[in-house]
């Protein structure tokens, strides 16, 4: 993650490049997965021109996603000695955390699949040229390099973070809560999500047949602090490459039917299984379940 520029990891690259064998370096970059807040600097232009290979995401919209300043002085400030050193929002208030967010195990996306959304934000696997910089950055240091490519924003821009607000919002309070805490039963803990009987955070692929229902499963969720649990099902529209109306069969309770549309063959369906407790703050688990039409 990128958020003061991407200097210290273009040196690194140049260094591996100077004193490592080709197929060194080839699997050097290979291993790279590079995601920078409005660019902060030249050197992700100079990476992206000279090491295309290298998977590179320039998060631009990033902004009017954070929480308020009363927010803040509420949930954050106000706790314990951690909350007292935070300070008062200058420009923008956490403006670099979606980097952070993308990769969080929150099991509602795989940070590979840049393009399936989560509380990062949705990226485009279709390289953009010319993504530039912060306007501090002068545009002749950067354009210089052109043409070079990086993954982007997709359309939603931060609206594919602010959809999941109350969720990682309440997250963060809940932290604050746990640093202040003396008793593991005197806050609020993460429910946890099982899907169709798995018990990890990994995306789940299913395969059906137009004009079949499918069955998904809750059932096995739990929550450590014995809280009341909400189900969710919900289809996510933008990741999925069918775009028409899906009907989801009791879509708040444990056990959940997706009825898939004749007209979806060869396409893909991604539905989120949201789950909250009913703790003080209300804490969010999630798993994906990605349905291929044959």
């Amino acid at each position: 993650m990128g958020w003061g520029g991407m200097n210290n990891v273009a040196q690194a690259i140049w260094k591996v490049k100077e004193t490592r064998t080709k197929a060194e370096l080839e699997k050097f970059l290979s291993q790279l997965r590079l995601i920078d807040i409005l660019g902060q600097g030249d050197s992700g232009a100079w990476i992206a021109k000279n090491f295309p290979e290298v998977f590179y995401i320039r998060a631009t919209e990033v902004y009017g996603w954070a929480p308020s300043d009363e927010y803040l002085d509420k949930h954050i400030q106000n706790h314990g000695p951690l909350g007292a050193v935070y300070p008062d929002r200058k420009y923008a208030t956490e403006g670099d955390t979606p980097a952070f967010m993308h990769v969080y195990p929150n099991g509602l996306n795989n940070p590979e699949e840049i393009d399936q959304g989560g509380w990062g934000g949705r990226f485009s696997f279709t390289k953009k040229e010319g993504i530039r910089s912060m306007s501090c950055v002068k545009k002749e240091n950067e354009t210089k390099y052109d043409p070079y490519f990086m993954y982007g924003n997709t359309s939603e821009g931060s609206e594919a973070i602010k959809r999941w607000s109350e969720a990682y919002n309440n997250d963060f309070a809940a932290r604050m809560d746990w640093s202040i805490s003396e008793k593991y039963s005197d806050a609020n803990h993460h429910p946890i999500a099982v899907l169709n009987g798995d018990t990890s955070r990994q995306v789940l692929e299913l395969e059906a047949s137009p004009g079949s229902s499918v069955e998904l499963s809750a059932v096995g969720s739990s929550d450590p602090d014995q809280d009341n649990l909400t189900y969710s099902w919900s289809f996510y529209d933008e990741p999925s490459s069918y775009n028409g109306i899906l009907s989801i069969k009791n879509n708040s309770s444990s056990i959940a039917i997706i009825e898939i549309p004749e007209d979806a063959a060869n396409k893909t369906i991604h539905i989120i299984l949201k789950i909250n407790d009913n703790g003080e703050p209300n804490l969010y688990a999630y798993r994906r379940a990605i349905i291929k039409v044959k």
